[in-house]
């Protein structure tokens, strides 16, 4: 993928790290993560139980997301758990070409925070990718190590719907599921757009979510967030 192929352009010994490790190996930790992931689909900090983020003694600052996969709510309930976290919610967009006064608070940030211990960023495409025009930082961003997160799998896309239709109190059948699943776009960003305009129109209309309802939005709302792979 373009996010490996990066990170070993600039770190050329991670090549043959990765290409002697056990296939095996690596698979059974791609599962045990996504295992982890999904065993905590429906906690308020999605796979983090509360007592984890509640027995944290690190110094430690939040910053809120502001997508619909890291929500600026999961933020803010970390921030309620951790014990003496800063909350930090960034006057800084979604986009893909941030200003230069962006690009300076990042700067600062960045700065600041690698300096007493560590940030985490998140993005939909590789950070050197960014349109940057800051030397700095764009030297910055080249230099952080990155973890991909493929497309959600099934089980993955079942958890999270069945948190997204419990969140709003609707009672939705394994069927319904089953039939989103198999057909959705393979995003967070779609199963929130399609949670919504289910939750909608079952409201408006004064009936439960089906299959033929499900079946109705998905195609109002399929290819919209689509992955560029």
């Amino acid at each position: 993928t373009d996010a490996y192929r990066e990170r070993i352009a600039a770190r050329p010994d991670h090549e043959a790290t990765l290409i002697n490790m056990d296939p095996a190996h690596f698979i059974d930790i791609m599962k045990r993560l996504r295992d982890m992931f999904t065993a905590g689909a429906n906690l308020p900090v999605m796979g983090v139980p509360e007592e984890d983020l509640a027995g944290m003694n690190i110094p430690t600052i939040v910053i809120p997301g502001n997508d619909n996969t890291h929500s600026s709510e999961s933020g803010r309930i970390a921030h309620r758990l951790i014990p003496g976290s800063e909350l930090h919610e960034l006057p800084i967009d979604d986009v893909d070409a941030p200003t230069e006064a962006q690009q300076n608070a990042l700067f600062h940030l960045y700065n600041r925070l690698m300096a007493s211990g560590g940030l985490l960023l998140v993005s939909r495409q590789p950070l050197s990718r960014l349109a940057t025009t800051t030397a700095d930082l764009t030297s910055r961003l080249r230099a952080v190590p990155v973890v991909e997160i493929a497309a959600p799998d099934d089980a993955l896309l079942e958890a999270v719907l069945r948190k997204r239709f419990d969140d709003r109190q609707l009672g939705v059948e394994q069927p319904v599921i089953d039939y989103m699943v198999s057909r959705m776009d393979r995003s967070f960003a779609a199963l929130e757009a399609a949670v919504q305009r289910l939750d909608e129109l079952a409201l408006s209309r004064k009936r439960a979510v089906t299959v033929p309802l499900a079946r109705e939005v998905l195609a109002q709302t399929s290819g919209q967030f689509s992955l560029e792979l």
